[in-house]
């Protein structure tokens, strides 16, 4: 702001504030200027200024290099520091990462651990409105809906959800009323864009299914074995079998058929591996009456792994199933009294003629008699073999797309005798396809020969 002087003599002239009035000066003297400059350093370098002790121009200029290498060496800190903060997001990315790809490993194990060992408990097949909860879900939410075969319902939802429960289940043949009146009474609650799931208490929702079907007068029926499903505990403590049955507090289903017919509990399929794992030299678990552990010698091998139980409770099992099967005995009274089925040493049941033999006359290994075994023949005497030999003659005679169509009609044990006439390499517990395969192969080499 400049101001003018009047017209008195005394007060002639233009005035400037004092801060103008020092820029006016060093516009008028340079060296004034320079001055002025020199002091502005002085006081951001030093952050003071000593009129009459000014610092020298070499003085400023080493200042101002200590300064640059100052600001330098924090710009080189940052950096560093930047850079770990940068090193520290990738890696925790990179744990979140593999944390992310184990769960999803260890779900995918629960999933072939659950599909391998758990008995599921399956439901009446009819019609029915269910309530069904995703335990692992951090929401408070339920999933409602109705099917005609629940069970097939649960098995498309656990590819999904893998620990599913089931909540509450409702038969009655008017399930389109209930979905709909619920819907209609949970409409604000209902989750987007399927309608599912809702959000409501499970006291509630099962509250609103008995008023619907108390005041229509369906009387529907109520699912009670909803724990048998959701590997739970009994309801209360009291509760009994009214046979016995394995409940399974463990993933698992029993092995055999012979839990039909034992008096305790039968090892599930978990705990039978952890006690062969932990057996002694020599011996594995037999699963069966004796229920102790037993030399290997004294199993059967029907496959590549011995049977999990011994033969003496084969062979108990093959006279208890006769039994019940002629209408003997029963299961319970075999559960009673065991020993009633109980083989001496030297004696084996066939599970052909059904007689209680002396091991002499069983083949090693078999389970059927000598006698039963050559049936076929004694039917045919010795034209046995030539029987085998006119098929091989006639399959020679055939086309590769006939002969295998051919080779394909025959059963396993046709095959088998095929293999052996031939002098195919060959197993007994060869399936047929590997029979088959191998006779194709036989038949393809004796062609290109």
């Amino acid at each position: 702001m400049i101001n003018g002087g009047n017209v008195s003599l005394n007060n002639q002239g233009t005035y400037y504030p004092m801060d103008i009035a020092i820029q006016i000066a060093q516009w008028v003297d340079p060296y004034f200027a320079l001055q002025v400059s020199r002091w502005t350093r002085e006081l951001l370098l030093f952050g003071k200024v000593e009129l009459g002790n000014e610092k020298s121009s070499e003085e400023l200029d080493n200042k101002f290099q200590e300064r640059i290498i100052e600001l330098t060496q924090e710009k080189e800190i940052l950096k560093q520091v930047l850079e770990n903060k940068d090193q520290d997001i990738k890696t925790l990315k990179t744990d979140l990462l593999q944390e992310q790809k184990d769960v999803i490993s260890t779900k995918k194990s629960l999933m072939q651990t659950q599909t391998k060992f758990s008995q599921r408990h399956k439901f009446t097949d009819a019609s029915c409105v269910y309530i069904l909860q995703d335990p692992d879900c951090k929401y408070s939410k339920l999933k409602i809906g109705l099917t005609t075969d629940i069970n097939q319902r649960l098995m498309s939802d656990r590819t999904m959800i893998p620990n599913i429960k089931v909540r509450y289940i409702m038969y009655n043949d008017h399930c389109e009323l209930f979905e709909k009146a619920i819907k209609v009474r949970c409409k604000e609650n209902l989750e987007l864009p399927s309608h599912e799931w809702v959000f409501e208490s499970l006291d509630n929702l099962i509250k609103i299914y008995n008023e619907i079907d108390k005041s229509n007068g369906f009387s529907s029926i109520i699912e009670t074995d909803l724990w048998r499903y959701n590997l739970e505990p009994p309801p209360s403590e009291e509760y009994q079998e009214s046979e016995p049955v394995n409940i399974p507090t463990y993933y698992g289903t029993p092995i055999s058929q012979i839990s039909n017919f034992l008096s305790g509990p039968q090892l599930l399929r978990g705990d039978y591996l952890i006690k062969n794992n932990n057996a002694p030299q020599g011996q594995r678990w037999c699963n069966g009456w004796c229920q102790c552990y037993k030399i290997v010698t004294d199993f059967a091998k029907r496959s590549v792994s011995p049977m999990t139980i011994c033969i003496y409770c084969e062979n108990m099992l093959d006279v208890a199933i006769i039994k019940v099967k002629s209408e003997l005995m029963t299961e319970k009274e075999i559960r009673k009294n065991p020993s009633k089925i109980l083989l001496e040493p030297n004696q084996q049941i066939c599970r052909k003629c059904e007689t209680i033999k002396h091991t002499n006359d069983f083949d090693e290994k078999k389970r059927q008699c000598k006698q039963c075994r050559n049936i076929p023949r004694l039917k045919f005497k010795e034209n046995f073999d030539d029987i085998v030999e006119s098929e091989i003659k006639k399959l020679r005679s055939l086309n590769k797309y006939d002969r295998d169509k051919r080779l394909d009609r025959y059963n396993r044990d046709e095959l088998y005798k095929i293999s052996s006439v031939c002098k195919i390499g060959r197993k007994e517990t060869d399936i047929k396809r590997t029979i088959l395969e191998n006779l194709v192969k036989y038949f393809d080499t004796k062609d290109l020969a």
